[in-house]
């Protein structure tokens, strides 16, 4: 008798590794920008303008791995 392996979706495995990526680079941003409130030190303030960027790319790739996964229809016919 053989027992199933459950398989892992890559499609979900990609959506929660952009959703971490997308807390993770807004985490980072807060931090950055509130330390550089509390030091006034720039560089600071630029490392969290650096993740508020990354975390705006990160929403961006969430949304663009979604429209990719979309079924096909007559309007774009080479989806998915």
């Amino acid at each position: 008798m053989t027992c199933p392996v459950q398989t892992p979706d890559p499609i979900l495995a990609e959506k929660q590794a952009i959703l971490v990526t997308v807390l993770g680079n807004l985490c980072m941003a807060a931090l950055g920008f509130g330390f550089a409130l509390a030091t006034d030190y720039q560089a600071v303030l630029i490392d969290g303008a650096y993740s508020l960027v990354g975390f705006a790319l990160a929403l961006l790739s969430l949304r663009v791995s979604a429209l990719v996964m979309r079924p096909d229809n007559d309007r774009y016919p080479l989806q998915g």
